[in-house]
C-alpha cells in the first residue's frame, strides 16, 4: 500500500481527535429552549398582529380578491417540521420549540411586491457549536450549571409548524433539510410552487383540487427519501422534477384538469412514478445512462386524439446511474 496514502489517513484521523478533543475541553454549550409564536396577517384590512416575540417585521396585507399571489418563503434546515392548511383565518401562523443556543428563528413581511413577500428561515447557528454538542452528547458529559447539571440534559426538540391561509392566491417557495417533514397543502391557492428537499424524509400531499390553475410546479430533492402524494390535484401545467441520491415516489392522482407537459431527471437515484389510469402518457427525448428506465403506463409518442383516456401528460425523461419506473 502507497505509504502517502497511509500518511494521510494518519493526519485525517490526527486532526479528528485533535478537533473531539478541543471539543471536549469546551464542553457543551448552554442549552436556551425557546418557544416561538407568530401570527402574521397576509388578508383583509391590513392590521397586523404583533407576534409575540421581537423578531423583525414588516407589516402588511395581501386582500383575499387581490389578483396578486402573496409570495411566501419558508426555509426549514434541520429538526421536525410541519406545514399545513390553517383552520381559521387570513394568517400566517408559526409555533415553533428550539434550543435557541443551536438555531435562529427569523421572519419578516414585506408589503411590496404587490400581493405582499413573506419569509420564514430557520437555521442553525454556526457549525462548531453543533460539533461541541454531538463530542459531548457522544461521551456523555453534559454542562454543570447547578445541582441538575449532573443529570444527563435531555435535548432540546427543534419543531417548526406553519400553517398557510387558505383561499389567499399563493406563490410558495419551500427549502426543508434535514429531518422530517410533512407538507399538506390541501386548499391552499398555488399559483406557483417550487420544493427543494435535501438529506432528510419529506411527504407533501394534495388531497382536494388545487382552487388556481398551477402555472409551475418544480421540484429539486436529493439524500433523501421524498414522496408526493395527489399531484392530480394540483392542477399544473408545467412540472419539472429533478432527483439525486434519494428514494423518489410521485403520485400524480387527483382531479385533472388539463394537459400535463414537464421533464424527470435522475441521478443516482430511485423514482417511481403512477400516473392514473384516465390519463395517458407521452414520453419525449428518453435518455438513459448506464440505468433503467421502464415506461408500463406510457403510450407511444405521438398518440391519436381518440385513443385518449383523458388528458395526457407529456414528460421529457433523463436517466444517469439510477433507476425510473412508470406505471
Amino acid at each position: 500500500m502507497d505509504k502517502s496514502f497511509l500518511r494521510n489517513v494518519a493526519v485525517f484521523f490526527l486532526v479528528l481527535a485533535a478537533v473531539a478533543a478541543f471539543a471536549l475541553l469546551q464542553g457543551p454549550p448552554r442549552s436556551t429552549p425557546r418557544r416561538q409564536q407568530i401570527e402574521q396577517p397576509v388578508a383583509g384590512s391590513g392590521a397586523a398582529v404583533a407576534p409575540s416575540d421581537t423578531a423583525r417585521v414588516r407589516v402588511g396585507a395581501a386582500s383575499h380578491g387581490s389578483t396578486h399571489p402573496i409570495d411566501v418563503f419558508i426555509e426549514l434546515e434541520a429538526g421536525e417540521f410541519e406545514i399545513v392548511p390553517a383552520a381559521t383565518g387570513g394568517a400566517i401562523h408559526v409555533d415553533a420549540d428550539y434550543d435557541e443556543a443551536l438555531h435562529r428563528l427569523e421572519h419578516e413581511f414585506e408589503a411590496d411586491p404587490p400581493g405582499g413577500r413573506f419569509r420564514l428561515r430557520f437555521t442553525t447557528r454556526g457549525s462548531w457549536r453543533h460539533v461541541r454538542r454531538a463530542v459531548n452528547d457522544a461521551t456523555g458529559r453534559v454542562r454543570r450549571d447547578g445541582e441538575e447539571g449532573s443529570r444527563r440534559a435531555r435535548p432540546v426538540p427543534s419543531r417548526v409548524r406553519v400553517e398557510l391561509p387558505v383561499g389567499v392566491p399563493m406563490n410558495l417557495e419551500l427549502r426543508v433539510g434535514k429531518g422530517s417533514t410533512r407538507i399538506d397543502l390541501t386548499g391552499i391557492s398555488l399559483r406557483r410552487l417550487a420544493l427543494d428537499h435535501g438529506m432528510g424524509d419529506t411527504d407533501l400531499v394534495i388531497r382536494q383540487p388545487n382552487p388556481l390553475e398551477m402555472e409551475a410546479l418544480d421540484v429539486r430533492a436529493k439524500m433523501g427519501d421524498l414522496t408526493l402524494s395527489g399531484l392530480g390535484h394540483a392542477h399544473a401545467r408545467r412540472f419539472d422534477f429533478a432527483g439525486q441520491m434519494g428514494a423518489f415516489e410521485l403520485d400524480f392522482d387527483g382531479a385533472w384538469q388539463a394537459d400535463l407537459e414537464g421533464s424527470v431527471t435522475i441521478t443516482m437515484g430511485n423514482a417511481v412514478i403512477d400516473i392514473p389510469a384516465g390519463v395517458a402518457l407521452e414520453l419525449t427525448g428518453r435518455k438513459v445512462i448506464f440505468g433503467g428506465l421502464e415506461t408500463s403506463a406510457a403510450r407511444p409518442s405521438g398518440v391519436l386524439e381518440a385513443e385518449r383516456a383523458g388528458y395526457t401528460a407529456t414528460l421529457q425523461t433523463s436517466v444517469r446511474l439510477g433507476n425510473l419506473d412508470i406505471r
